[in-house]
């Protein structure tokens, strides 16, 4: 039986819900109470439309819902999630690092069977610098339309 074994984060930085199996689970708000929270599938949209679904009860216990998975878990994709997190986190908490020897460092200490599920290099390169400039956005007071300050005369 499953048991929960953490969080990692998601695209978009959502929350989600890892078991000892390696499935992953997104938080249903709808369902919500002290006791538990309930968490579906994160494969429940086409073409997988998994059904099955769990509970986390407040002493971190995971029940399962009546409906199984209708696919196998795959614990190489969550690692390459917190592999492409822990680059984005790096970015942004280093940003003096250059792009290319900050991709280059991660990978470098990585294994190889994690490495080729992890997408192209340049393409990991423009999530670095997204996340930087999304940093910056959270860091800097927003800038003023130099157009506006123009008095007419």
């Amino acid at each position: 039986m499953p048991q929960f074994s953490k969080f990692v984060v998601g695209q978009r930085n959502s929350v989600q819900l890892l078991d000892t199996e390696g499935y992953v689970y997104v938080r249903k708000k709808c369902r919500d109470t002290p006791s538990h929270s309930t968490w579906r599938c994160a494969k429940n949209g086409a073409p997988t439309r998994c059904p099955s679904h769990c509970y986390l009860r407040g002493d971190q216990s995971l029940l399962l819902g009546r409906k199984p998975h209708n696919h196998q878990s795959n614990p190489k994709e969550i690692e390459k999630r917190e592999v492409l997190h822990s680059l984005k986190k790096i970015a942004r908490e280093k940003p003096h690092l250059g792009t290319q020897s900050l991709v280059a460092d991660v990978l470098s200490n990585n294994r190889a069977d994690i490495i080729v599920h992890l997408p192209k290099m340049e393409s990991m390169a423009r999530s670095v610098q997204r996340s930087r400039t999304h940093n910056l956005h959270h860091i800097l007071p927003p800038r003023k339309d130099q157009t506006s300050a123009k008095v007419k005369t």
